[in-house]
This record gives C-alpha cells, structure tokens and sequence, in this order.
C-alpha cells in the first residue's frame, strides 16, 4: 500500500478512536441518525446514507436511479450489484440524480482486502475492529437494515471505483477508552 493510499485511512482510524461519540465520524459529508437518515452531499461520488435500526433513506428508490431522472431530497445512495450493474452512486442534487457507476471490485479496508461484493465495516468504540461482511442488499440501497452489521451509529461511504465502507461508533457513553 502506497504512503498516500495509507494516510487517509490513518487519518480515518484516528478520527474514529479521537471522536468516540460524534454522530458523523465520515469526514466526506456523511450523515448518520437513527433509522437512517438522508445523507448529505459530499465530493463526487461521496456523501453518506444509513443509520442505527435498518431502512435505507425514504429517498433512496429501491433501484439505481438513472441519470439526470428527478428527485427531491439531497441525498447520498450506495448501491452494489456484482452480477449485473456492478457499483453505483447515486446522488440527488439540484432536483436530479447524478450516477457513477463501475464494475465491482476488491475493496481496500483498513489494511485488508475485501472482495468484490463485499462491504468494508469498521466499528470503532475504544478499540476499531474491522471485518470485510457480504452485501445481502441485492440490487436495493445498501443499509443497515440488510447488511445486518451494524451497531452504533454507522454512516456510509465511498465511491463506485472504490468501494464501500460502513463506519460505525459503537461509544455511545463518550467515555471510550
């Protein structure tokens, strides 16, 4: 792994373990809330979209959206479908989607690899544990709900080229150590 590979996932594992109990620990614009919440808008093909308790945003259509089709909530949705679509991000802003799609991929996790369809979870709370778990989403938005891995409050993000990672504080006292 490169210096510059390796710095934002330092950084990433540092602000994790300094902000034990933040409700938005994605540096890239991800927002996280209970039930899942509408993720905000990042950098391109960024942003984040889940939360404690399951379902995916109210505006995430249950399928990738198409290019330049309406909506009317800004939003972040991930979506991976290795059989046929590969990875997509989609995001809402300005009253239309923006789509970024590509082939899926392995996917860089805090030093380990994780294959093509499978999503990179790190828990921080005292101590980051991080695990490489499969998507069980299918072709709908990717979320706590269907992943089944997350505890805390968990945000999501990434890019289509990259993969995704679920980042969840699992400190909910403050007083991690």
């Amino acid at each position: 792994m490169t210096a510059r590979a390796q710095g934002p996932l330092l950084a990433s594992a540092i602000g994790w373990l300094a902000a034990c109990g933040t409700s938005s620990p994605a540096a890239d614009g991800g927002v996280t809330g209970a039930g899942g919440a509408s993720g905000g808008a990042g950098g391109a093909a960024t942003g984040g979209a889940t939360g404690t308790g399951g379902a995916p945003p109210a505006s995430c259509p249950g399928a990738a959206p198409q290019a330049g089709a309406a909506c009317t909530t800004s939003t972040t949705c991930y979506y991976e479908d290795c059989t046929d679509a590969g990875r997509t991000v989609a995001m809402c802003a300005s009253g239309a989607w923006m789509v970024t799609t590509a082939p899926c991929g392995s996917t860089i996790c805090m030093g380990m690899t994780c294959p093509a369809g499978q999503i990179c979870v790190e828990s921080g709370g005292g101590a980051l544990l991080v695990s490489c778990v499969q998507s069980t989403c299918g072709t709908g938005p990717i979320s706590c709900g269907c992943l089944q891995s997350c505890a805390g409050s968990c945000s999501l993000s990434g890019s289509a080229q990259s993969g995704f990672i679920l980042y969840c504080n699992t400190c909910t006292s403050n007083q991690c150590a």
